[in-house]
């Protein structure tokens, strides 16, 4: 709390210093020439083409942060509650409100206006608005304990809003004295970004960091500012991506956003002349982007992962390769071929994943896959609803909301404590024909999950094992589209409506109960999904339940014309003549024979098992040991 207080007495003091004509002319020159949300802008949080209706409704004394969030509404800027946390959303809504998206919008519609009156009548307010928030920051009495006020994504989204805010006062030639005041506060945020103690290393958060830091290291021409930045932002991309080219935060919005910044200020850094500086950051950056391309699903939406919404992408999935394995990753994808006078929005898309090395937006989705056919997403994850501490956010990021198995009805914490050992795709063995997918979840006390995930193009079989040394209920969840309706349910087959065209068969090769899940928002758990920051849709969710010291699944999806027929790539095979062999584990789906298990997937998995014990016996015995016979040397 005293680190805060101090913060806030030096930003207070920062306005008494009054900058150079000299120094400010230059930045206010450099200022013109570039539009400050190049990188930022109120588009992120609100319709670009609601601009002005959501201005002159700000301009009223409605505050709007995010087109997602509540309003508040205060008489005037001067009544304005800079702690009101208000929505479902509390702390999103104290950072976007201290980022300054209201004053953003306002300054947009400032630019944006024809006419002078037009112009005058929004900058009057942005005025009034800053000048309110400015009083709050650099008032002790008032600020003392907001945290988010100096949070590293609120001050350098601001930064950015504070420059447009600048370049909106000099268009309208605001008062000289004015526009050096709100220099002074910018200069203040490029000094409390340069230091590395109010520095986020780790995460996207960082990045926003220098990214502002970068804007500002070239406009006022402070190559300290640039290049510390920029080697801040190398470190951030090697910690950012795997040796696979993997984003780390489990995120597939994360992924795209974190792309988007770093190209975003590379392409800014060659703009402005910086060569080095640009070649720097743009190293393996298609590598990058191919990632992207298998997080899209051919309706061109990401598929939803992690902390991330529903979201349209600009990277098209791929054309011809069909399938990629990320073992070090945990994710394997497939995405099929487009037939004949296809259209491609209707390629099967499916997305296996098991494994992590960073807890950064992660769920607890280990094991647990999506499927997309024909124009729908079929099989779903369940979305995130925002970062507050709610019902909703702990159901959501649970297992219990992730297309996967779990125990007791209850989830996992996902703990990155030997993570390789614990949580990992093991095996792995692309075929012609189909693929098996192996991984193992360990991270429920007591108990081993394993899924063999088998893709033969409009096939997919999963075979869950589990192990442990009481007995459980075990629950094997589908969590369905809000679009998909149920022809029919059964403890051994669910027939699922895709279209007029096509359906769905989950077949059960084993014994298991089904329990079929209607949603209600006002109640969070089995059968909702969230698309969209602080929104909530009903859903189906089924689950089928098995008890006893051990489980198993064997369970067929099947995408299924109208003539009861399975597409097996250039082959279509009549449903009646797709057999599974529940002891020797092998479909035959034609003239096609397919394992669901193999001799190599089990010694490697005995290996991972005996990899797991020598950390265990290492961590509890070797380790003690070797450290007190240190100390005795």
């Amino acid at each position: 709390m005293d680190t805060i207080k101090n913060t806030e007495i030096n930003f207070a003091s920062c306005l008494k210093k009054e900058p150079d004509d000299e120094t400010f002319n230059r930045f206010s020159d450099a200022l013109s020439g570039h539009y400050p949300f190049v990188l930022y802008s109120s588009h992120s949080y609100f319709p670009a083409k609601k601009t002005k209706l959501i201005a002159n409704k700000i301009s009223k004394g409605l505050i709007y942060v995010h087109k997602n969030l509540d309003t508040v509404t205060c008489r005037s800027f001067r009544n304005i509650d800079w702690n009101t946390a208000v929505s479902r959303q509390p702390n999103s809504y104290q950072l976007y409100l201290h980022t300054l998206n209201p004053l953003c919008i306002l300054c947009e519609a400032c630019l944006a206006e024809k006419e002078k009156e037009g112009k005058d009548f929004y900058i009057k307010k942005a005025v009034r608005l800053f000048d309110s928030w400015l009083n709050f920051a650099s008032t002790p009495n008032l600020s003392f304990g907001n945290i988010f006020i100096w949070g590293d994504h609120t001050v350098a989204g601001r930064t950015f809003v504070l420059l447009l805010f600048l370049l909106a006062l000099h268009r309208t030639e605001a008062p000289l004295e004015y526009r050096k005041k709100v220099y002074s506060v910018i200069l203040y945020h490029g000094e409390w970004l340069r230091n590395d103690s109010n520095y986020t290393p780790t995460n996207n958060h960082g990045i926003m960091q220098d990214r502002a830091l970068v804007f500002l290291g070239v406009l006022t021409g402070n190559d300290e500012w640039l290049n510390h930045a920029v080697d801040r932002l190398v470190k951030q991309k090697e910690i950012s991506y795997t040796r696979e080219h993997v984003h780390v935060e489990n995120s597939s919005s994360y992924a795209q956003m974190v792309y988007t910044m770093f190209m975003g200020i590379q392409q800014f850094l060659a703009d402005n002349g910086k060569h080095s500086l640009s070649y720097r950051l743009g190293k393996n950056s298609r590598n990058y982007e191919e990632y992207l391309k298998w997080l899209t699903m051919p309706n061109g939406y990401f598929v939803q992962m992690g902390d991330s919404g529903a979201y349209r992408t600009e990277h098209a999935p791929p054309a011809t390769a069909t399938k990629k394995l990320y073992p070090l990753s945990g994710l394997y994808f497939y995405i099929s071929s487009t037939a004949d006078g296809e259209d491609s929005v209707n390629r099967t898309y499916k997305m296996f994943k098991c494994g992590f090395c960073s807890r950064t937006h992660k769920h607890a989705d280990d094991l647990s896959f999506v499927l997309y056919s024909k124009g729908k997403d079929i099989f779903t994850d369940c979305g995130y609803y925002g970062y507050g501490k709610s019902a909703y956010r702990e159901y959501l990021t649970s297992a219990l909301a992730h297309n996967t198995v779990t125990v007791d009805n209850f989830s996992y914490v996902p703990y990155l404590n030997d993570v390789r050992c614990n949580v990992i795709i093991y095996n792995a063995e692309l075929n012609k024909k189909y693929d098996l997918t192996e991984g193992v979840n360990k991270l429920y006390t007591g108990t081993i999950i394993r899924r063999s995930f088998v893709s033969a193009d409009d096939m997919t079989f999963i075979h869950d094992r589990i192990s442990s040394d009481k007995r459980h209920t075990y629950s094997q969840l589908f969590h369905l589209n809000e679009s998909i309706e149920i022809i029919s349910a059964s403890d051994k087959e669910v027939l699922l409506k895709i279209n007029d065209e096509f359906t769905v068969r989950l077949v059960q090769y084993l014994p298991a109960k089904l329990s079929v899940y209607t949603g209600d928002i006002q109640n969070p758990g089995y059968g909702i999904v969230s698309r969209k920051t602080n929104k909530l849709t009903p859903t189906t969710t089924l689950k089928f339940d098995t008890a006893g010291r051990n489980g198993c699944f064997i369970t067929g999806i099947f995408i299924v014309d109208r003539n009861n027929r399975v597409r097996h790539f250039d082959k279509k095979l009549s449903f009646e003549n797709i057999t599974v062999d529940t002891k020797s584990l092998t479909v035959r789906a034609g003239s096609s024979a397919i394992k669901l298990h193999t001799l190599k997937g089990e010694m490697k998995f005995t290996w991972l098992l005996l990899k797991h014990w020598i950390i265990k016996f290492y961590d509890r015995h070797m380790k003690p040991w070797l450290q007190k016979r240190g100390k005795k040397t």
